[in-house]
């Protein structure tokens, strides 16, 4: 035979719900991966947002001069063959992207809402047995 156990159940007291908004932001500051990736889509579109102020040159001007150099003060991240700044290039084309993912999600947030739902099916009918 076995001895009765005399374990101990604790059970916690259920935490009072402070609204949705806070136990969601609570949520996303204990998420660390979350918070990294929430880093890096403020960056893309800090940098689109700016692209005119921080871009150091217009990204179709170039100069075949200059083609194909590598990262220097001059060219943060290099040029391409045609001689254009490949970090200015960077930043315009992160505003292109940005703008066509805005635009994406809009048309289907206007499709969504505008559709009806779909009917049911009709019932199959029954066969007498």
């Amino acid at each position: 035979m076995t001895a009765p156990s005399s374990a101990i159940v604790i059970a916690a007291a259920p935490r009072a719900s402070r609204g949705l908004w806070h136990d969601a932001l609570r949520r996303l500051r204990r998420n660390k991966p979350a918070l990294v990736g929430l880093a890096f889509i403020a960056i893309f579109v800090f940098g689109a947002v700016f692209a005119p102020l921080i871009a150091p040159y217009a990204p179709t001007a170039g100069s075949l001069a200059n083609g194909q150099q590598g990262p220097s003060l001059a060219h943060i991240m290099g040029t391409d063959l045609q001689g254009r700044d490949e970090f200015s290039r960077i930043l315009y084309g992160a505003q292109i992207s940005l703008t066509v993912g805005v635009v994406a999600v809009f048309f289907g947030l206007i499709g969504g809402l505008s559709s009806e739902p779909l009917p049911a099916a009709p019932a199959a009918p029954s066969t007498p047995s």
